[in-house]
């Protein structure tokens, strides 16, 4: 007999259960979508291919970004220090970008020129008034960067061609740091090859 009472105990126990259970909830309005394949990778290789001879290393200009650079004067520094740093092929890059956006610019201020500005130390109004002909100033010396890179590179016939642009614009000037404007136009007749 213990065993009966055991069974109904057992059932009584499991419908109480079923009796405490939250009821079910209502079926979802929009079914949900269901995978019809499985997205796979391709196979690994069996074996990795050896290359039967070093490839010869190729020496390009990387490509240089200019986007953040909004004025002549930093297209111009960029083009000094790649120059100095012995990168001329960027140093040509981030002169002739000067040249594309401001030559425009830089041929209307020199027209507008009666007389070339000084050279060397000069008063602070002096200095003013050169630094007002920025684009004049900053194209005149990117073509002088350019030529003084193509030189460097062997690339003679180009180097005289951009020098010749750099003489093309004579109320140019660069400032040097050390306190002093000079005149590319003068350095490239004194440079030419």
């Amino acid at each position: 007999m213990k065993s009966a009472s055991i069974t109904v105990l057992c059932v009584v126990v499991s419908l109480s259960l079923v009796s405490c259970l939250p009821p079910t909830p209502a079926p979802i309005a929009t079914p949900l979508p269901t995978l019809t394949s499985v997205p796979t990778l391709p196979p690994e290789p069996t074996s990795t291919p050896v290359p039967t001879s070093t490839p010869e290393p190729t020496f390009t200009a990387k490509p240089v970004s200019t986007s953040a650079f909004a004025t002549s004067e930093e297209y111009v520094t960029a083009a000094w220090k790649a120059y100095d740093n012995q990168q001329y092929e960027e140093a040509i890059s981030f002169a002739q970008e000067c040249i594309d956006k401001w030559e425009n610019n830089a041929i209307e201020q020199q027209s507008k020129l009666t007389q070339a500005p000084p050279t060397g130390a000069v008063s602070e109004d002096e200095k003013k008034a050169i630094f007002a002909n920025w684009a004049l100033n900053d194209v005149g010396t990117s073509y002088f960067i350019k030529a003084q890179a193509l030189q460097k590179l062997g690339k003679i016939a180009e180097a005289r061609d951009a020098y010749n642009k750099a003489i093309s614009f004579p109320y140019a000037r660069s400032w040097d740091p050390k306190g002093w404007f000079w005149s590319p136009a003068e350095a490239a007749k004194s440079q030419m090859p």
